[in-house]
């Protein structure tokens, strides 16, 4: 396969989330240009590889994929070097971190501009650092980067722009692009809407809830909520189905898995629910904007996480998700402050 030459937007993608909003940039701002669009997808497993397949489509100009393994978490400037090539000039960098290979990529080939992208509400705390002044990448470069010559140092003072679907007011208008979704929701228009609530699921349990007992009562809350209706429990791509299906099946959900990201899933599957509700799922605000469904988000009060997680982070998170979803169901007894 020869190098990528020339004039390009280079849209760096490692999950579903991520190529989906990449590829909402690039209709949105690039569909005429006169660079190449060209699509970094990275990925550690086949199966992710196989998740974001089904969003793939005939509108880029490039796709490159990049297997994360041992050998490329060492070498990746030797295989950037031979995809990317060095001549290229990257007038766009879209992407969802700028750390590792993506801050090599930033800092070899010097982007006229680089455009921070969703990867669900990472972006809050991601914006936040960056914005006070905290590196997104290595403070320094240890003796491994320089033998290696991976350039992942970030200096503090750089100014990316961002296109998020959150309001980010800590960052300057000018440097801040509202993802509203456009070209995705002209595809969505007169879907059929069910009577049902779809229930999205997180990495909650066992990552942040360890006990199954304390996990059940959280259920019961939404089963309680929306007693008499109809409940699909939408399994997150890590969430276990043969540990959350005892739990929650007796509390009248209906366990799923589905087999294309969860933004995309009703154009596929021809039909809306009438209702989403969550623990703390980003896909919830996504389904929100894109197809105007109602959203409900259930509170778990961080004196209720494992020992391993970071409750300013999940204070942070909940404190947004509170401000702008007016279904904000309370975990009365135990207040988050």
């Amino acid at each position: 396969m020869s190098v990528v030459s020339g004039s390009i937007n280079l849209f760096i993608s490692r999950t579903p989330l991520q190529l989906l909003n990449c590829i909402e940039a690039r209709d949105r701002f690039h569909r005429d240009g006169p660079e190449q669009n060209v699509l970094l997808l990275t990925y550690r497993k086949p199966a992710d590889l196989n998740l974001c397949k089904p969003l793939l489509d005939d509108n880029w100009d490039r796709v490159i994929p990049l297997r994360l393994n041992l050998f490329s978490r060492y070498f990746y400037p030797l295989l950037l070097w031979l995809k990317l090539g060095s001549q290229t000039q990257i007038h766009c960098l879209y992407t969802a971190w700028l750390k590792h290979l993506h801050a090599h990529i930033y800092n070899t080939w010097q982007p006229d501009r680089t455009c921070l992208i969703d990867d669900g509400n990472e972006i809050l705390i991601l914006s936040s650092r960056i914005e006070n002044g905290e590196s997104p990448g290595e403070p320094r470069r240890r003796f491994t980067d320089r033998l290696l010559r991976r350039r992942r140092t970030v200096t503090k003072d750089v100014k990316p722009e961002y296109f998020s679907l959150y309001e980010l007011p800590w960052v300057a208008r000018e440097r801040h692009i509202l993802n509203d979704y456009r070209c995705l929701r002209e595809k969505g228009q007169g879907l059929e809407q069910r009577d049902l609530v779809l229930f999205i699921g997180s990495n909650t349990h066992p990552k942040h809830i360890q006990d199954p007992a304390l996990f059940t009562e959280l259920l019961e809350r939404v089963s309680s909520h929306y007693a008499g209706r109809k409940l699909l429990y939408v399994l997150h791509r890590y969430e276990d189905a043969e540990r959350v299906k005892p739990l929650a099946e007796p509390l009248g959900f209906e366990v799923v898995r589905f087999a294309n990201i969860l933004e995309c899933e009703p154009l596929v599957q021809g039909w809306l629910p009438g209702e989403v509700a969550t623990f703390n799922s980003s896909a919830a605000d996504t389904l929100q904007l894109l197809y105007g469904l109602p959203v409900t988000i259930f509170e778990i009060a961080q004196n209720r996480l494992g020992p391993n997680s970071n409750k300013d982070k999940w204070r942070q998170l909940y404190q947004e998700l509170a401000s702008r979803h007016p279904r904000f169901i309370r975990d009365k007894g135990h207040m988050t402050p």
